[in-house]
């Protein structure tokens, strides 16, 4: 039973690390959509982008451009060669509005970074807890059930949000897909459901 118990919580614990690390990396991959623009609909963004006070550096046009968005950051590959830069850091603009989109995209990078860091802690916790040591401590063990349910909740709503974002085409007749980063992202909380499963099994 003892052994039992012991696998349980290795699995438990392993699953919530892996879930910490898919997280981590999906967060900061700056490819949760991607949509390949033509010259025509590269022309629309920059109009629209212009229409919200927000100016473009380099206006390069190509017969096809790669774009893929992140939660931090987007790029463009335009003939094999990549460009990056940092998203918006405030969602007010120059003029004083505030864009929804933006505000969407600030709320899946809190609740998914909370989900690196409570993932994380509850894997801490579930491998601190076989430890002779605190092992009489049941407390540690509520604690890490209580962080993994904690981080699964955060999860699921940050990728929810961070997928709205990546996907919204702002009313353009462009087709975006969902990429790696959050593919990485889900499956992070697939993991993190496996953990939580397994850690209320625990007794």
């Amino acid at each position: 039973m003892v052994l039992d118990k012991r696998v349980l919580i290795i699995v438990s614990g392993s699953a919530m690390t892996l879930s910490c690390i898919l997280f981590i990396v999906g967060n900061a991959l700056p490819s949760w959509s991607s949509a390949k623009l033509d010259s025509a609909q590269i022309n629309l963004l920059y109009n629209m982008l212009t229409q919200y006070d927000i100016s473009v550096k380099d206006q390069t046009t190509s017969d096809e451009t790669q774009v893929t968005i992140g939660l931090w950051r987007g790029c463009a590959s335009i003939l094999q060669l990549t460009a990056c830069s940092n998203l918006l850091s405030s969602c007010t603009l120059r003029n004083g509005e505030s864009l929804p989109l933006c505000q969407k995209m600030m709320a899946a990078r809190a609740f998914v970074t909370i989900a690196c860091i409570i993932s994380g802690a509850s894997a801490v916790c579930l491998f601190a807890y076989i430890l002779q040591s605190i092992n009489k401590y049941q407390k540690v063990l509520i604690i890490s059930k209580i962080l993994t349910f904690s981080s699964l909740v955060t999860g699921v709503i940050g990728i929810a949000l961070g997928i709205v974002f990546a996907t919204d085409n702002g009313g353009l007749p462009i087709k975006k897909s969902v990429s790696v980063g959050a593919i990485l992202a889900i499956l992070a909380v697939a993991m993190n459901l496996i953990g939580a499963v397994l850690s209320l099994l625990v007794r």
